[in-house]
């Protein structure tokens, strides 16, 4: 199976609520569609959200969506000056600043994330933007040196490879950077893109990884 269809049948595995948000993005689906940041940005919210306590109670759905409207034009920019990305130290910078901007634009509204929950919308929100018709454009720079979205499947195989160390569910949610950091480099010392992990299926390409139930 090429790039194309795993890309085809990751969208395919999406929620129905997921489906919808997609939808409204409408036609292209291409970098070029200006909807499809914060539409990237929103649906890795969604992966993320679950974690923040009372949320949806002290951020309307209007400030939300300033939220992502303001971290889609963000991540726009970043990618904007690709070719500035020659290397991995380069999308790392740049990452860390989404992730501190991210976090930011929730301070906003009076509630504060950590740098884990900041990272999962950041790096879920590349995974979807990976999979618009014309990202392949960006594949040398940008979508080369994406990082893998954290969770507690990931956190669960690093720790029984004694890559880290035991830690809760949620535990990727509670991180701040040098933690964040730290996974990483645990995780990239043995393999950098996780490949090979047990009992997920991964969209098996570059950094922008993944999982869904087997």
């Amino acid at each position: 199976m090429d790039i194309t269809e795993k890309k085809k049948e990751f969208m395919g595995a999406v929620s129905e609520a997921r489906k919808t948000i997609i939808d409204e993005v409408g036609n292209p689906r291409q970098l070029c569609n200006e909807k499809v940041f914060p539409a990237a940005v929103k649906l890795g919210y969604l992966d993320m959200c679950r974690t923040c306590s009372g949320i949806g109670k002290k951020i309307s759905d209007e400030q939300r969506k300033d939220i992502f409207d303001a971290i889609g034009a963000e991540i726009k920019a970043g990618m904007g000056k690709s070719c500035s990305i020659a290397k991995q130290e380069d999308f790392d910078a740049l990452h860390e600043k989404l992730c501190q901007f991210c976090t930011e634009q929730f301070k906003k509204y009076d509630y504060s994330i950590t740098y884990g929950q900041a990272q999962k919308i950041i790096n879920m929100a590349f995974k979807y933007l990976y999979c618009c018709n014309d990202a392949e454009k960006y594949e040398e720079t940008v979508f080369s040196h994406c990082h893998m979205p954290l969770d507690s499947f990931i956190l669960k195989w690093c720790s029984d490879c004694k890559l880290c160390e035991k830690c809760s569910e949620d535990a990727w949610s509670k991180q701040e950077k040098d933690k964040y950091h730290g996974t990483l480099r645990c995780g990239a010392s043995s393999c950098r893109t996780f490949a090979h992990i047990p009992g997920v299926r991964i969209l098996p390409v570059l950094g922008v990884r993944q999982r869904t139930c087997t």
